[in-house]
């Protein structure tokens, strides 16, 4: 819905009524906020390229924990231990809780 809003923008002056009803659909859904209403076009823009590249940024940083995530479990599923020491499970929960 965010790159469709931003292709939209991007294309030639659209009329203030399609405009609206876009942003309405961007606000039920949650990708913008009341603060859009009050913006042209370009603010629009702008604003949503920034909103886009903090998305991207967020979805990077949850791609990088469940690689680690994986890393631990593949650790756990190739082990031949049942059981593990305080001092083991704390060394993989390090892992996973790295840059939080």
């Amino acid at each position: 819905m965010l790159k469709r809003f931003l292709n939209i923008l991007k294309q030639k002056p659209r009329s203030n009524k399609s405009l609206r009803e876009l942003l309405d659909a961007l606000l039920d859904k949650g990708y913008a906020d009341a603060s859009l209403v009050e913006m042209n076009r370009f603010d629009m823009l702008s604003h949503l390229k920034n909103k886009e590249q903090e998305y991207s940024e967020k979805r990077m940083e949850i791609l990088k924990k469940n690689v680690q995530i994986e890393t631990v479990l593949e650790r756990l599923s190739s082990s031949e231990k049942k059981t593990y020491t305080e001092k083991e499970i704390r060394e993989l929960l390090d892992i996973i809780m790295q840059d939080y």
